[in-house]
């Protein structure tokens, strides 16, 4: 069992998010630390299925055509923190 988790998907649907909720649900001791990764569009389904919130931290995906946003279910000091490489 695992304190955190961390979901970092390849795919963003809904349907998909339900799956890793599940997973996560069956490695996760009580009350685990959560960080995710998705769209700014998926805000909503984060806080539903996992309680996390947006943080200022976004990952740096050069290649990859839309933002991603990392989302936390606790504070995080160092996802407070706007990273460098999107300035």
């Amino acid at each position: 069992m695992f304190d955190t988790i961390v979901i970092d998907p390849p795919f963003i649907t809904d349907s998909v998010w339900e799956s890793y909720k599940a997973t996560a649900a069956l490695l996760a001791k009580d009350k685990p630390h959560i960080i995710c990764t998705t769209v700014e569009q998926n805000v909503g389904l984060m806080e539903q299925l996992f309680n996390c919130k947006a943080t200022r931290f976004m990952p740096s995906i050069p290649k990859l055509v839309y933002q991603y946003n990392t989302y936390a279910n606790f504070p995080s000091a160092c996802l407070s923190n706007t990273n460098t490489e999107l300035e």
